[in-house]
């Protein structure tokens, strides 16, 4: 059952109390069932709250959860090269946004 914005905001700020950035997160973006989070959830969080319809932020919130079950060994390993890559990204990113 379905709380209201606030009672669903507190409870997705408890279930990821603590947790670091590159958790896995289901429904981080709606449309993607599974992803690492690239910053922290309190920022997605905010996100929510503020530019969200608020017809679908209880949802979006209520959905907004660290993933429970352990990954294949080969899922995990694949993320892993992700986030690897996307901090590299960001680094050459920085790199080049200095240097314009």
């Amino acid at each position: 059952m379905l709380d209201t914005i606030k009672q669903e905001a507190a409870s997705c700020r408890a279930a990821w109390a603590g947790l670091p950035v590159g958790t896995m997160a289901h429904k981080c973006h709606h449309e993607i069932e599974l992803e690492p989070l690239t910053e922290p959830a309190e920022n997605r969080i905010a996100y929510i709250l503020t530019a969200k319809p608020e017809a679908e932020r209880a949802w979006r919130l209520h959905d907004f959860r660290p993933w429970p079950l352990p990954l294949p060994p080969a899922f995990a390993k694949a993320v892993a090269k992700y986030a690897k890559a996307r901090a590299e990204y960001a680094k050459a990113r920085a790199e080049y946004d200095k240097a314009w």
